[in-house]
């Protein structure tokens, strides 16, 4: 008559302490996943907004590089003036401040010109971005 063996190994299967174990793992695995999206999603929106706010300081470059000479004197930072963009992934509206100032080079027959445009991120942080160009006056020639 053969012993019958108690040897948990001879019947192929996990303790309760493995299987926590593998949980454990999974379960931080997942956590680690779940927080690396949600960077890439900020990531993403950051990416988004930094994309907007140069398209508004790139057309408000092109406003200042069509203006006739004549109308773009010298000026210091304007005041700020508000813009809105639709992110369009979300819907989400943010608020943008474009700013610009124009001063007269050595050679006066050009002119510098900046844009900045200022915006405050969902999470607090507030952000910037310039543009900058130089304009010649070929008006006079």
């Amino acid at each position: 008559m053969p012993k019958t063996s108690l040897n948990k190994k001879a019947h192929g299967g996990m303790t309760l302490l493995e299987t926590l174990v593998a949980m454990m793992i999974l379960g931080g695995g997942l956590l680690t996943m779940a927080s690396v999206q949600l960077e890439s999603i900020r990531g993403a929106q950051r990416g988004r907004h930094l994309s907007a706010a140069t398209n508004l300081a790139n057309s408000q470059i092109e406003q200042l590089q069509r203006a006739p000479w004549t109308d773009i004197g010298d000026t210091s930072w304007t005041a700020p003036v508000a813009a809105n963009q639709i992110v369009q992934r979300n819907d989400l509206d943010q608020s943008y401040s474009v700013s610009w100032r124009v001063s007269t080079l050595t050679p006066s027959l050009t002119k510098n010109l900046d844009v900045r445009v200022n915006w405050t991120e969902p999470t607090g942080r507030a952000r910037s971005v310039t543009v900058s160009s130089i304009r010649h006056n070929h008006e006079a020639l």
